[in-house]
């Protein structure tokens, strides 16, 4: 079970993420053509309001197709939303999840009384999450800038390294796999807002130079920035996964 629950920890985490570009896309007015959990072709699917959502057989990512012509056509200003939207979701998923997790907390051990009210409560846990959520994301920040391990290969967790903790989080009970699902929404939120091509962070940048320039980059160079994410993110998720091969053998 502790393997079935990886697969629906990051289907849910993936699904928050583009949900949240779904989401911002219908806001500003723009037409979402698909909307899909999974790449490499598609295993089933629906159609509903104009949007076909669709399950693919790939579930390491997802993405969404707005109507291309719409979404270039429309104001930097609109589509900056869109682009920013999945990291979004996922930093106030993982922060509603610790939220939870420490309100439990405080309903258990903190009775109600004269001196605690219900607001108190709330604004207990509420401190709590975003202590405890900026503190992952510094981290994560500094183990980029300036923590880097001596072997950065070896210390890297790919999909398989990521499925292991998922089961030891599940085997320590549901508390521990509430609080690990949202430590991981926080990474794949903060991971996603890098300025790699392909990813938001990346496609934000674009816009941003867009804003500057006044137009957009040619056609031609940005076919070429995104070949290139391409190739970047298949070498990093290649060597994630000799990184987890390679812990398991040793």
């Amino acid at each position: 079970m502790g393997y079935v629950a990886f697969f629906i920890i990051l289907g849910t985490i993936i699904f928050v993420h583009e949900f949240g570009h779904l989401l911002a896309a219908k806001a500003v007015g723009i037409r979402v053509e698909v909307f899909s959990i999974g790449f490499l072709g598609k295993i089933c699917g629906f159609i509903w309001k104009g949007t076909e959502y669709r399950l693919g057989w790939f579930p390491l990512g997802g993405y969404i197709k707005p109507d291309e012509e719409r979404f270039r056509k429309s104001s930097v200003l609109r589509r900056l939303p869109v682009i920013i939207a999945g990291v979004t979701a996922n930093f106030i998923f993982g922060f509603l999840l610790l939220f939870g997790v420490f309100f439990s907390h405080l309903s258990t051990n903190i009775p109600l009384g004269e001196n605690v009210t219900f607001f108190d409560r709330v604004s207990i846990a509420a401190k709590y999450s975003a202590v405890f959520g900026s503190d992952i994301m510094v981290k994560n920040a500094e183990g980029l800038v300036k923590d880097v391990p001596k072997d950065p290969v070896k210390s890297l967790a790919g999909p398989v390294g990521i499925a292991i903790m998922t089961k030891d989080a599940y085997v320590r009970g549901a508390e521990n796999l509430i609080i690990f699902t949202a430590v991981l929404s926080l990474v794949v939120g903060f991971m996603n807002i890098l300025p790699i091509p392909l990813l938001d962070g990346g496609a934000l940048v674009l816009l941003l130079l867009e804003a500057l320039r006044g137009k957009p980059l040619a056609a031609k160079t940005e076919s070429v920035l995104q070949n290139f994410g391409l190739v970047l993110l298949a070498t990093i998720i290649g060597v994630a996964l000799y990184a987890d091969i390679f812990r398991i053998l040793s």
